[in-house]
């Protein structure tokens, strides 16, 4: 469910918030050392190439 929050997924079967994010990283998150640099660089302000420049 696109954009839906943890708890609007979690009322439709009726699962408790730890049930749906177990599911979550289990199934459908992917720990992408990139997407940490990406989010590492958002929370700074910043550009992931600033730091990372490709080889």
């Amino acid at each position: 469910m696109p954009g839906a929050t943890e708890v609007e997924i979690a009322t439709i079967p009726g699962l408790s918030l730890k049930s749906v994010r177990a599911i979550m990283d289990e199934h459908y998150l992917n720990w992408d050392p990139a997407l940490a640099e990406s989010a590492m660089a958002k929370l700074e302000g910043t550009r992931p190439e600033q730091y990372f420049k490709p080889a």
